[in-house]
C-alpha cells in the first residue's frame, strides 16, 4: 500500500467513525428541518435588507436599527434551536478528530515517529521556539 492508498483507507475509517456519522446526521437533520431552514432564509433576507439600508441610507429613520434588532432575534432563534445546538456539538467533535489527525500527519511530515506522535499536539502554534518537541 502506498501513501495515497493509505490516505484513501484513512478516509474510509473517518467516514466509519461515530463522530463523522453523528455530524452527517446532524447536518442532514438541519437540512430537513423546515422551521430552521425558514429561519435561515429569513436571516439572509434581513441581512440583505440591512446591507442595502446601510449602503443607501435613504430609508425611513430608524430602519437600520430595526433591521439590526430583527436580525439579532432571528440569529438567536437559529443558534438556540435544538437542531443547531446538536449540529454545533457534532461539528466540534468532528473538528477535534480532524485536528488530531492533521497534527499527527504534520508531525510525520516533520520527521516524527508515526507510532508515537501525539494527537494532543493539535494545539501546536507551529513555532518550535522553546518547544520540547511534538513526538
Amino acid at each position: 500500500m502506498d501513501a495515497i492508498d493509505a490516505a484513501r483507507h484513512l478516509g474510509e475509517e473517518i467516514q466509519r467513525d461515530v463522530r463523522y456519522i453523528n455530524f452527517r446526521q446532524a447536518q442532514l437533520a438541519n437540512e430537513e428541518n423546515a422551521e430552521l431552514q425558514e429561519a435561515i432564509a429569513r436571516f439572509n433576507r434581513i441581512r440583505g435588507e440591512l446591507k442595502s439600508e446601510l449602503e443607501t441610507q435613504s430609508g425611513a429613520p430608524g430602519r437600520a436599527d430595526s433591521l439590526k434588532s430583527e436580525l439579532k432575534a432571528v440569529y438567536s432563534q437559529i443558534v438556540n434551536s435544538d437542531s443547531m445546538k446538536e449540529y454545533n456539538r457534532a461539528k466540534q467533535e468532528l473538528d477535534e478528530l480532524k485536528n488530531a489527525i492533521n497534527s499527527i500527519i504534520a508531525q510525520c511530515f516533520a520527521g516524527g515517529d508515526p507510532q508515537t506522535c501525539s494527537p494532543a499536539s493539535a494545539s501546536c502554534s507551529g513555532s518550535c521556539e522553546g518547544c520540547s518537541g511534538c513526538c
